[in-house]
Order: C-alpha cells, then sequence, then structure tokens
C-alpha cells in the first residue's frame, strides 16, 4: 500500500510540475507573439519610410534627368538651325554626304528628325521610370538600387 501511495504522489507531483511547464511554455509564447508582432510592426514602419524615400529620391532624380534632356534638347534645336543655316548658305556643300544633303535640304524633315531625337529620349526617360517606381510590374529593390547609384 505504501508503495501505492508513493506512486501517487510521484504522479501528481510531475502533474503539478507539467502544469506548470505548460503554463511557462504558454506565457513564453505569448511574449513571443508580442516580440513578432512589435518587429513585424517596425518592420512594416521602416520600410514604408524606406519606400517613401525611394519614391521621392527617384522623382527627383528623374526630374533632374527630364532637366538636363531638355537643355539638351534647346541646345541641339539652336546648333541644328546654325548647321541648317551654314547649308543654306553653301558652307557645308563639300563637307556633306549627299545623304546628309538630303536631310539638310529639307528644313521641316530636318527639324522633325531633331524633334523624334528628343521624343525618343523623353520616352526612353519614361519607361526608365516606371520601371524603376516601386509598384510597378517590372518593378524589383534590385532595380531601385541600380537606378539610384546611377545618380551616384
Amino acid at each position: 500500500m505504501m508503495e501505492l501511495a508513493e506512486g501517487e504522489e510521484i504522479v501528481t507531483a510531475l502533474d503539478t510540475r507539467s502544469d506548470d511547464l505548460c503554463q511557462e511554455l504558454m506565457d513564453m509564447e505569448l511574449r513571443n507573439v508580442e516580440i513578432v508582432k512589435d518587429l513585424v510592426f517596425e518592420f512594416d514602419r521602416e520600410y514604408t519610410e524606406i519606400v517613401s524615400k525611394s519614391k521621392t529620391i527617384i522623382t527627383e532624380f528623374f526630374e533632374k534627368i527630364r532637366e538636363l534632356e531638355e537643355n539638351y534638347f534647346a541646345g541641339l534645336q539652336e546648333e541644328a538651325m546654325r548647321v541648317y543655316e551654314r547649308f543654306g548658305s553653301g558652307e557645308l556643300d563639300d563637307a556633306c554626304s549627299e545623304d546628309a544633303k538630303l536631310l539638310l535640304g529639307d528644313k521641316d524633315t530636318f527639324m522633325n528628325s531633331v524633334q523624334s531625337h528628343h521624343d525618343f529620349h523623353a520616352s526612353a526617360i519614361d519607361a526608365l521610370e516606371d520601371k524603376a517606381r516601386p509598384g510597378s510590374s517590372h518593378w524589383s529593390p534590385y532595380d531601385r538600387v541600380r537606378v539610384v547609384n546611377a545618380d551616384s
């Protein structure tokens, strides 16, 4: 009988210890859930801030690129008019190939080719900006880093 009583005491003690361990594990799990929740919240906050800053940097970068393209185009138009005037005065007759003479012979065709050159650059800039923006179907963080680092 003594053995049975001792066995019941051991079982009761083990049950109590098991319940205590179960509670301790539950407390640990709840602490871990809170820690993970806080970490996810912090990650989301930081990530949102990074995306926001990236959008600003990308916007500023492409505004500067567009400004540079507009300045380039203005200078190109001025130079194109000078070349056209020089061609019209006969200064470039010996220096031009037949293809160049054909192009320079028609002012509208010549200026349209200059405009097309600018339009091509503008559409290339737009395509790169679309690709660099977070949320675009082509966007990846690595593309964004490459585009932003190109400014350096």
